[in-house]
């Protein structure tokens, strides 16, 4: 079993069954991540990609300062936001989110709500509640304090919360 910290000082050297195994631990966060920024999985699996190819081209460079997580965290925005940007920003809402992530009225309600919310926000949700990270992991990949995201946690939940309570009256 490798631990991460082994797996980084291989990738810097260019061995690229450590990029496989990184790829395998966290391509399904860092999808779910992207998807809700971008809004299309096609699109989500590309700069998911471009992601790893990027940690795999400048891994030698990593610097330990934070969580390789957090690093990769920090591309994956960065390249979704240079994608929205190339786009014009004309990215479609909701129009290509897979069955499995929305399967029903009120998840789509929440999706649409959750888009709606200022980035900060959606992105704190998104990592907590749909990524599972921890309060500490999403400080380092956000580069905040722990009291920050559970503040921005606690308020974000509350739009959120308010914004469905409104939904479920109009239904």
């Amino acid at each position: 079993m490798w631990n991460e910290e082994e797996l980084i000082d291989s990738l810097a050297r260019g061995e690229e069954f450590a990029l496989e195994i990184l790829f395998e631990h966290h391509y399904e966060a860092l999808w779910k991540y992207v998807l809700v920024i971008l809004k299309n999985t096609d699109d989500a699996k590309e700069v998911v990609n471009e992601t790893f190819f990027r940690a795999f081209r400048h891994a030698r460079h990593y610097q330990v300062k934070g969580s390789f997580t957090g690093w990769l965290f920090r591309i994956a925005r960065n390249l979704s936001i240079d994608y929205i940007k190339k786009r014009n920003n004309e990215i479609e809402l909701l129009s290509d989110i897979p069955e499995k992530v929305i399967n029903d009225p009120l998840k789509e309600k929440l999706f649409e709500e959750l888009y709606c919310l200022k980035e900060k926000y959606r992105e704190i949700i998104i990592l907590k509640d749909m990524a599972g990270y921890s309060i500490k992991e999403i400080s380092q990949i956000m580069g905040i304090t722990t009291s920050a995201v559970k503040t921005l946690h606690h308020r974000a939940i509350k739009r959120l919360r308010d914004k469905v309570r409104h939904v479920r009256r109009e239904t």
